[in-house]
């Protein structure tokens, strides 16, 4: 086992540090029931084990990630059903005070809900 993926007390601290400081949505596919930690900078090209190159991931995306860069190409291959919209917010206000960068916005798909007949029929009723 390498040295970048030991267990112990000390890791598993950090990863509920991790959690609790960013919560459990996955910051590389976007959802929800991360349980692990993701280097930003990962340890094997010199990212350090601090809150703050540390964020969730889902098991399943981090062993996906591996030690790659985090590029705009990289986050489509865990983001394909989010749509990004560019807003140049400039425009929107007269302040120079507001950030003035264009700034993305992320929408997710809703999750289905599954309705029976009878809540339909209901609900067109009602």
């Amino acid at each position: 086992m390498s040295r970048h993926h030991r267990g112990g007390r000390a890791n598993s601290r950090m990863t509920a540090l991790t959690l609790y400081v960013y919560g459990l949505r996955c910051h590389l596919c976007l959802r929800l029931g991360a349980d692990t930690r993701d280097h930003l900078i990962p340890k094997s090209k010199g990212g350090a084990d601090t809150i703050d190159n540390c964020r969730p991931a889902h098991h399943r995306c981090n062993a996906k990630r591996q030690d790659r860069d985090l590029t705009p190409e990289l986050l489509k291959e865990f983001r394909p059903d989010v749509i990004e919209i560019s807003v140049d917010t400039s425009e929107l206000f007269e302040s120079d005070d507001v950030l003035d960068t264009p700034r993305s916005v992320h929408f997710l798909p809703e999750p289905h809900q599954k309705t029976t007949d009878r809540e339909a029929t209901e609900t067109r009723a009602g």
